[in-house]
């Protein structure tokens, strides 16, 4: 994993959750409002893990170069920005596009 921004979100992010769960060891908090806490922050976590994902699959694509049909390379269109909608949450994805 490369020492990215998104990386370091992603490690500030579970440091986060350790914190929090040491402040509800001493708590007076009722189950279902710890409960719900730590699901805000797991999902966060999941939304983050998934994005630096998806970059990295794209990277992947790109450094593979322009893919081919029946041996002829498609023509490139550039980026495309599409969403994707996850348990997580909502993603922007700009992933690279060809014409068929």
């Amino acid at each position: 994993m490369k020492n990215s921004r998104l990386q370091k979100e992603i490690e500030a992010e579970i440091e986060k959750l350790m914190v929090m769960a040491e402040g509800f060891c001493s708590s007076k908090l009722a189950a279902h409002t710890i409960e719900k806490n730590i699901f805000k922050q797991l999902l966060a976590l999941g939304l983050s893990l998934l994005s630096y994902i998806f970059k990295q699959r794209i990277a992947h694509l790109i450094a593979q170069g322009t893919p081919k049909k029946d041996g002829v390379p498609l023509l490139n269109k550039g980026l495309e920005t599409c969403q994707y909608l996850s348990l997580f949450g909502l993603l922007q994805i700009q992933r690279p596009s060809y014409w068929d």
